[in-house]
């Protein structure tokens, strides 16, 4: 199970600065949040080396292991929707402001009103703006967070399904489903 809190807004307009705020402060409440960030970027350093050498071969999936942590890279992408559906606990998805999935929350940053309309969405849970400050944003962000995830592990730890939900594997929220990214 998972509780995501979606961020999105136009470029340069803080996302990341916030999202860097509300891991922080979710640490310091004792939550370790998964980030995801989507972007338009490719991999840099994706043909080079061994790597190169194994794609020629034909590997879809490489993981490669460093002292300081693992990149995973694989020659197909699923869709966003699957890959933070695999995540467990509390996950940061940066971007993405096109996917409209209902059981997401939002967090929308904006610089204009324009902007604030366009990219709200009805599971808004907060808003940063060019005249608020990314930490006291990000300290309402982490609580409301906190008592989400609450609320859901409490629902789900006297929900009459929940032993039927740990039998089997979980599935796609059904507005990800027919999503293609």
């Amino acid at each position: 199970m998972n509780l995501v809190l979606q961020v999105v807004g136009p470029r340069k307009s803080g996302k990341t600065t916030l999202v860097t705020q509300i891991v922080k402060e979710l640490i310091e409440l004792g939550i370790e949040p998964v980030v995801v960030k989507q972007t338009k970027h490719k991999l840099g350093e994706t043909d080079k080396g061994d790597t190169k050498r194994f794609l020629e071969a034909g590997a879809k999936e490489i993981w490669l292991l460093t002292p300081n942590g693992i990149r995973i890279q694989t020659t197909t992408r699923p869709s966003t929707c699957r890959i933070i559906s695999s995540i467990e606990g509390v996950v940061i998805f940066e971007g993405g402001k096109g996917l409209k999935v209902r059981e997401w929350y939002s967090v929308v940053t904006w610089k204009n009103e324009v902007q604030k309309a366009l990219y709200w969405k009805p599971n808004t849970i907060a808003d940063m703006g060019p005249e608020d400050r990314a930490e006291e944003v990000a300290w309402r962000v982490a609580r409301i967070t906190l008592a989400l995830a609450r609320a859901r592990l409490s629902r789900s730890l006297f929900h009459p399904s929940t032993l039927g939900k740990l039998l089997i594997t979980r599935a796609l929220p059904r507005s990800c489903r027919g999503e293609s990214q």
